[in-house]
């Protein structure tokens, strides 16, 4: 199976759909933002299965917000 780093590229699109572990294989800004809202995805299990929705959705983080800051630290990052 591939991620999202594999078929996209490093400067993929996070989207609602993405794995909690594609979007940490992105890059080290992912881990960064999981962190500031509190989201210990690193280290769960889930990740491999869960989508960014989904732990947004259990974590009580508006995915909308969660995905503008993923998508904003990778596009900074490629600048």
């Amino acid at each position: 199976m591939y991620g999202a780093h594999d078929i996209l590229g490093p400067m993929s699109k996070i989207t609602k759909a993405t794995t909690l572990q594609e979007a940490i294989k992105t890059g080290p800004h992912a881990i960064a933002v999981l962190a500031a809202y509190n989201m210990g995805c690193v280290a769960c299990t889930g990740k491999t299965h869960e989508t960014v929705e989904w732990g947004a959705m259990t974590h009580g983080v508006d995915v909308e917000e969660l995905l503008s800051r993923l998508n904003e630290k990778e596009t900074k990052k490629g600048k």
